[in-house]
């Protein structure tokens, strides 16, 4: 009996260590979609991977681009709209908060009268008000490029690419 318990100990041991030296997988940081307008007039849309000093790294339709910082009229950051989420969560939190303060109320006792009420009452205008909400939330960022303020927006487009650049946050 004993050396039943020693066998299985020793094959959890073996189990425990094999599981740990394999390697887990991290998820991949995404950068922001980006829209950078140049100053002749194109633009490239795609993933932004890396700020430098000087530049953008663009995931563009033709693979990476380089642009160079005195190239870029503006930089628009493309955010999903958040109207689906918004309305869902406001019907839910509408209809759920007008049920329990329509069961509250001594006029009516019938839960189905009172959560059809509350749904209709309450709960479509609160997620018509969430999806308002939700697609203000998910509008397009339009950073314009020049001037005393260029530093500032380089620095906020360094936080939302992909890879960010040890070489920008060390030199000043």
């Amino acid at each position: 009996m004993e050396t039943k318990k020693r066998m299985i100990a020793a094959w959890a041991l073996l189990g425990a260590l094999l599981l740990a030296s394999v390697p887990l997988p991290a998820k991949e940081r995404k950068g922001a979609r980006v829209k950078v307008e140049q100053n002749d007039g194109t633009s490239i849309s795609g993933e932004l991977l890396m700020v430098k000093k000087d530049c953008l790294v663009v995931d563009g339709q033709a693979g990476g681009v380089i642009v160079e910082l005195s190239e870029i009229r503006s930089v628009r950051i493309l955010k999903k709209s958040q109207a689906g989420t918004g309305l869902l969560l406001g019907m839910i939190g509408g209809s759920v908060i007008g049920y329990a303060l329509g069961r509250q109320s001594p006029g009516c006792q019938d839960a189905e009268l009172t959560a059809g009420l509350s749904f209709l009452l309450i709960g479509l205008p609160a997620g018509g008000l969430g999806a308002l909400i939700g697609s203000a939330q998910g509008k397009d960022v339009i950073l314009n490029m020049g001037g005393k303020k260029q530093e500032l927006l380089v620095l906020k487009l360094k936080r939302l690419a992909r890879v960010p650049d040890a070489a920008l946050s060390a030199s000043k």
